[in-house]
């Protein structure tokens, strides 16, 4: 069922009201009661799929916290599981379809595989999953006492869809507070939920109509038509994916939960490090703390840096779709971060050497300068990119080089060649 949607409402309402009725040792059941109903709402079979992963997820987790003999490569043997389970879901027709590329360019017939329907949700469970054993492997938490209330924790319904990533000692936190519904509560959370509805339904609805001509044969669009509907779509993203969050935070803050803010005005951001610490922020720490961190991140000088930047952006781009457009969206990202940072350290260098240089850069007129700039320029550059998330690339060069040579000739024009 869609999130916005008055059957969604219904659905949250009776939960609500079963929730409060209950006496609090047996609430969390209702809840658990209510995720298994929205997950097989489409697809029983898929809340079959789902409980057996965290089934064995729960069972592996009280052997991979610290002191126990082979817990690495426990854990290992278990994300590597996980992590297979969702790519032949997810990605299946991207291999075949890749496959079938490469083997006709050596005259060998397409392999033919089975179609899978994945799971809802089944990308953001997944790393749910895998962030619950990350955290038993640091020893930042302790197992789940059972598997009830780690079974709602990998899949609390509000958070099914689009997130957040849930972090484990927050909702265990919350889990066991069992705290009354409190006249903030309720309005925090309807707040949430009727600004996220304004987001979706309102903003990004009626945002959507000016994208059409990135969609609609765009190598026929008029420049400026197809320059309006990069930035119409860079905000139909944004109030679509934030408003989504928005309601998911307040039907959790109904039940008691804190869920992880997943938005901070990224686009306000001055530099492309700063928009990603602000965009998808439970998708951003979980990449930072599982791939990036673990890789080396910083530590190990600028080129093993800039290949672990990658190797996160790239993942990032993989997960976010089953095409290898999205790949390209995460590496261009990649090294965009890269060449972000380059630029970071050769002005740090630069204010060191002159200083005259580095007091202009720290006066207030310079500090606002610097930040109009570096906004406009991350901007423009995250609008851009979200063209071949979109689209395949071939049809996102078509974009770019459309609205290129426009702005080529438009300068051209302004300074009389």
């Amino acid at each position: 069922m869609s999130i916005a949607s008055w059957t969604f409402a219904s659905f949250v309402a009776l939960v609500l009201a079963a929730y409060r009725l209950t006496p609090p040792p047996y609430r969390r059941l209702v809840l658990l009661g209510a995720s298994i109903v929205f997950y097989a709402w489409a697809f029983p079979a898929h809340a079959v799929v789902l409980a057996l992963l965290a089934l064995g997820t729960w069972l592996v987790g009280r052997r991979v916290v610290p002191g126990t003999a082979g817990r690495t490569r426990l854990l290992a043997w278990a994300v590597t599981a996980l992590l297979l389970v969702l790519g032949a879901y997810k990605y299946a027709d991207m291999a075949e379809q890749t496959a079938a590329v490469l083997l006709s360019a050596v005259g060998l017939a397409p392999l033919d595989l089975p179609r899978l329907v994945a799971p809802l949700g089944l990308s953001y469970a997944t790393f749910m999953l895998v962030h619950y054993l990350a955290e038993l492997y640091r020893g930042n938490a302790t197992p789940a006492r059972d598997f009830t209330d780690f079974a709602l924790y990998a899949f609390f319904f509000p958070t099914a869809v689009s997130g957040p990533i849930k972090r484990y000692p927050q909702f265990v936190s919350d889990l066991d507070e069992d705290r009354r519904l409190t006249l903030e509560d309720v309005s925090a959370g309807v707040g949430r939920i009727i600004f996220g509805l304004f987001k979706k339904v309102v903003v990004a609805d009626l945002l959507i109509a000016w994208t059409v001509p990135l969609t609609d044969r765009p190598g026929v669009q008029d420049p400026l038509a197809l320059l309006v509907a990069v930035y119409a779509y860079a905000f139909v993203i944004y109030f679509d994916f934030s408003g989504y969050s928005d309601m998911a935070n307040g039907v959790a803050r109904l039940f008691g939960f804190t869920i992880i803010e997943n938005f901070e005005h990224p686009y306000l951001r001055s530099d492309l490090s700063r928009f990603w610490r602000t965009w998808h922020i439970s998708l951003t720490r979980f990449i930072t703390e599982n791939i990036y961190i673990p890789l080396g991140g910083s530590r190990r000088g600028s080129l093993r840096t800039a290949g672990n930047t990658m190797v996160a952006m790239l993942a990032s781009g993989l997960w976010h779709g089953a095409a290898w457009h999205y790949v390209v969206w995460g590496g261009l990202h990649g090294a965009g971060l890269i060449v972000a940072r380059a630029w970071g350290g050769l002005l740090g260098r630069v204010g060191a050497a002159w200083p005259a240089f580095g007091r202009a850069r720290e006066h207030r007129a310079g500090r606002a300068a610097g930040w109009a700039l570096g906004t406009g320029v991350t901007f423009n550059f995250v609008a851009m990119l979200w063209v071949v998330f979109l689209l395949p690339l071939s049809d996102a060069l078509v974009v770019w080089e459309r609205i290129g040579r426009a702005v080529v000739r438009a300068l051209m024009h302004a300074v009389g060649w």
